[in-house]
């Protein structure tokens, strides 16, 4: 395994072993694709199971050299959904929306899982009791 790829592979375990189905993606622009894009149409199935981890790990390691990954949302993962916050379109919306969060919604924003993004926003996941639709 690849230094670099160690510490990422720690967390995207813990993703899969909660159910989420993981792609890998582009860490960077190439000759196919521009970074954060996922390779191929392979990922198609994977919003139809999980990939198993060998395999991710050979994706990964192996033939893509990627330590980036994206999340797969919908019934896959159990119904999960993920909201993007980019806040580079409206500064200061993630302040607005998480104080009104805070304010309106105390008990909801603790259950909430919250990633800060690489381009500054955030993500915000969570599970839905019901199927959840696309886009």
């Amino acid at each position: 395994m690849s230094a670099e790829l160690l510490p990422v592979w720690n967390e995207i375990e813990k993703y899969i072993d909660n159910g989420i189905s993981i792609i890998p993606v582009r860490d960077k622009e190439d000759a196919h694709g521009v970074a954060k894009s996922p390779y191929g149409s392979s990922w198609k199935e994977y919003q139809f199971q999980i990939i198993a981890k060998d395999r991710l790990f050979e994706l990964m390691d192996i033939k893509y050299n990627t330590i980036a990954v994206g999340i797969v949302g919908g019934k896959v993962s159990g119904n999960l959904e993920i909201i993007d916050i980019d806040v580079k379109y409206k500064p200061g919306i993630d302040a607005i929306l998480f104080s009104d969060l805070k304010t309106l919604y105390p008990d909801l924003l603790q259950k909430l899982r919250i990633h800060k993004s690489p381009s500054g926003g955030y993500h915000i996941l969570y599970r839905c009791e019901s199927e959840v639709e696309g886009n």
